[in-house]
C-alpha cells in the first residue's frame, strides 16, 4: 500500500531515493523482514506451549489473553503461576535482534550486498542465466537424457515419451518503448499493474520522470472529462512541464497540511 502514492514518490524522489517495485509473490525470498519471521513464530509456539502447559498445571484458563501474547514475545515472568521466560528466549529477541537482522540481510544479499537471494533454492533457474555448478549440471543432465533416448530408438522403442529438453533462458528483449517518449508515458498511464509496467518499459523505477508524467496524463484525462472534452494523445504534456506541475502540486499540498510533516527547507528542496 501507498507504493505508488504520487506525493510519497514525490518526496522519495527529492530525497534521491530510487524505488524499484519489486516482484510479486516472492517476499519469502528477497525481502529480509519475511527472514526474521520464521525464527520469530518458531519461538513463539515454544512459549506459548509453555505458558499453556503452566497455566493447566495451576488451573488457570487457557484463554490467550492479550497480555498472555506479550509474554511469549518479550518474555517476562506470569503473575499467576511460576513460568518465567528470560528475555534471551523471547520471541522478538530470537526472530528481530541485532544478530537476527544481520542474518536475515546477508541472506537476502542487502547487507554485505552480495544479491544472494538470487541464489536461493526457492529461485528458478534456467539454461544458460550463469556460468555456475547448477548450469554444468543442467547440461550434463541434458546430454545424458539425449544419449539415452538415442540409445532406446536406435533399439527400435519409442523413446520420445523420455525425450526431456531443459528451459533455456530467453534472450533478452528489448522495451516496447523509448524512454521520455509519448508512447511510454501513455502505456504507463493505463498500466493498472507492476507487471503492465514492466511491459511498458522493461524495468523502470517508480520516481522515474516517465512514471511522474504518466500521473498527470492521468490527472488531466479526469480533468478534462470534467470539462466533457475528449482526450486525445496530443494532449501529453512535456516532460519538463509535467514534472514541474506536479512538484507545485506537491508544495501546496505540503503546506496545506503542516501537520503531514513539512518543513520549509523540504519546501524549499521541492521548489528546486
Amino acid at each position: 500500500p501507498g507504493r505508488t502514492c504520487q506525493e510519497l514518490l514525490a518526496i522519495l524522489r527529492e530525497l534521491g531515493f530510487i524505488l524499484f517495485p519489486g516482484v510479486p509473490n516472492t517476499t519469502a525470498v528477497t525481502q529480509e523482514t519475511d527472514r526474521n519471521y520464521g525464527p520469530f513464530k518458531t519461538q513463539f509456539r515454544i512459549n506459548l506451549e509453555k505458558v499453556v502447559d503452566a497455566r493447566i498445571v495451576a488451573c488457570e484458563s487457557t484463554s490467550l489473553q492479550p497480555w498472555l501474547v506479550g509474554l511469549c514475545v518479550f518474555g517476562g515472568k506470569c503473575p499467576k503461576t511460576t513460568l518465567e521466560i528470560p528475555l534471551s528466549m523471547s520471541a522478538f529477541e530470537k526472530g528481530f535482534s541485532v544478530e537476527a537482522c544481520l542474518k536475515a540481510w546477508a541472506k537476502v544479499g542487502a547487507a554485505p550486498l552480495t544479491r544472494a537471494c538470487l541464489s536461493d533454492k526457492n529461485v528458478r533457474r534456467e539454461l544458460g542465466d550463469a556460468d555456475d555448478d547448477s548450469n554444468s549440471l543442467m547440461i550434463g543432465l541434458q546430454q545424458a537424457n539425449d544419449n539415452a533416448v538415442a540409445l532406446l530408438s536406435r533399439r527400435g522403442y519409442n523413446a520420445s515419451h523420455f525425450a526431456a529438453k531443459m528451459k533455456r533462458l530467453p534472450k533478452k528483449t528489448s522495451a516496447v518503448t523509448e524512454p521520455h517518449s509519448k508512447e511510454r508515458i501513455l502505456l504507463l498511464a493505463d498500466a493498472k499493474t507492476h507487471g503492465a509496467m514492466f511491459v511498458a518499459t522493461h524495468g523502470d523505477h517508480l520516481t522515474s520522470d516517465d512514471f511522474f508524467m504518466s500521473c498527470e496524463v492521468n490527472r488531466r484525462k479526469k480533468e478534462i472529462a470534467g470539462q466533457g472534452v475528449d482526450y486525445t494523445p496530443e494532449m501529453v504534456p512535456d516532460t519538463s512541464q509535467g514534472v514541474t506541475e506536479g512538484q507545485g502540486r506537491l508544495r501546496r499540498s505540503l503546506a496545506g497540511n503542516p501537520g503531514e510533516g513539512a518543513s520549509a527547507a523540504h519546501l524549499r528542496e521541492v521548489d528546486r
